[in-house]
């Protein structure tokens, strides 16, 4: 693919407060203090993007060649559910130093991590905040949208969508031709993320934001018109046919194998799998767009969601915490960063603006990403208006339902109770 310079400017600034708790043990060792006079640093991430996991071992490894005293060691969370990774090693005290957060609400108030310092919190434009206190910075910005093949739509004739029934009638277009329109990889949970929160941003809070604090409140339901609307737009992909069969068996980590087989046009997923789709087939033509409501309007996850922590174990160590600022500085380094970002085909938190070389998808996305007409949106499930254990119920349901288990208002009826009670429990 031809390459260009892309210069990326932050697009928004984006506060979180944080919520919600669970417990841990203050004390507890994460491993051996030293080898060889060499501090010992644990850094655990989220194992399931193959880019990401290569860029931070790329960054230790820079690191370790810099710093002679340091030892940093990588822990990667498997193909599960990284929440659950992340509070099975609380549990038995092996929580790391260094720890990629995906759900800050399930940490924020237990006392398991550390203030941020203002060294680190500083670099970034969107630190995660709790009672005004920075626990969390991002390591990336990412987005979700739509990867197609380009030479489907152009022997096809089809133009990327401006209106959701254009994509509807694209979906339509592409059954017919023979080729399954869209791939999902139900195989693994997450994925259930990317339709599920796209037709909540645009259907929901793209015209309520306050949707899930007045679900909470009890003056929304998820048995309400615009809910049911949700719920709809999701089943109808599955009940006309437009996805590719064997969805519940079907990996994410399969996306690019399928997508460059021609066997199915598009995929709704993230710039972190444009990479792999390169490597699987460096000819394949690969396009984006953000998927438009039915009034044309487009809703793009701004997902600052995912972020860098300490451990308050690590700051009890003062060799350890020492060591973890230092890490977190070289990684936010402008060289470092710059590669980190290209690697992964994200955007940069950072309020030094980062410039490295796109592919002309990256750059397109990127273009529309920025575009004012536009919206961005940090609404997801397991955002910090959702109540802790709620959102891997919701895409069970939803699978569930797409499954023909349960019905739509079975489903709908049953994420009102859960929700209900994931909120009292969190009250607790």
């Amino acid at each position: 693919m031809k390459k260009r310079i892309l210069s990326i400017l932050l697009a928004s600034v984006v506060v979180v407060s944080l919520a919600g708790g669970c417990g841990t043990k203050k004390g507890e060792s994460t491993g051996s203090e030293s080898d060889g006079g060499k501090t010992q640093l644990t850094v655990m991430i989220n194992g399931g993007d193959p880019n990401w996991k290569k860029a931070v071992e790329e960054t230790a490894k820079k690191f370790m060649e810099a710093n002679e005293n340091a030892e940093i060691k990588i822990e990667k969370s498997g193909s599960g559910m990284y929440l659950d990774y992340l509070k099975t090693k609380q549990a038995v005290g092996e929580f790391g130093d260094v720890v990629e957060i995906k759900d800050p609400n399930a940490f924020s108030d237990s006392g398991i991590l550390a203030q941020m310092p203002e060294s680190i919190s500083e670099l970034v434009e969107n630190p995660i905040q709790y009672n005004g206190k920075t626990f969390i910075v991002p390591t990336i910005r990412q987005t979700q949208g739509v990867i197609y093949n380009k030479k489907i739509f152009r022997d096809l004739g089809i133009q990327e969508p401006e209106t959701y029934q254009d994509f509807l009638d694209i979906c339509e277009k592409i059954k017919e031709s023979g080729v399954d329109p869209l791939l999902v990889c139900g195989g693994d949970l997450w994925h259930m993320a990317f339709w599920v929160n796209h037709f909540m941003r645009t259907d929901l809070t793209g015209k309520n934001p306050d949707w899930e604090k007045q679900r909470t409140e009890k003056n929304a339901s998820w048995t309400d018109e615009d809910a049911v609307t949700m719920m709809s737009h999701i089943q109808e992909l599955f009940d006309k046919g437009y996805v590719q069969d064997g969805f519940m068996s079907t990996a994410d980590s399969q996306t690019p194998a399928i997508l460059t087989s021609g066997t199915a046009a598009m995929c709704f997923t993230g710039p972190w799998m444009l990479p792999q789709i390169e490597e699987a087939d460096p000819n394949f033509e690969a396009g984006w767009f953000f998927v438009p409501n039915d009034a044309g309007e487009r809703y793009a996850f701004n997902d600052v969601g995912s972020g860098w922590s300490i451990s308050e174990n690590c700051k009890e160590d003062e060799a350890k915490y020492q060591v973890a600022q230092e890490f977190l500085e070289f990684y936010y380094s402008k060289d470092n960063y710059s590669e980190v970002l290209k690697a992964t085909n994200t955007l940069p938190a950072t309020k030094e603006d980062i410039t490295y070389e796109a592919t002309a998808v990256q750059e397109d996305l990127m273009n529309k990403f920025l575009s004012d007409d536009t919206t961005k949106s940090t609404v997801q499930l397991g955002d910090i208006d959702t109540p802790d254990g709620f959102r891997d119920f919701a895409y069970k349901t939803v699978q569930n339902l797409l499954m023909g288990e349960i019905s739509q208002e079975e489903a709908l009826e049953s994420m009102d109770k859960e929700w209900d009670k994931c909120v009292e429990a969190q009250n607790q």
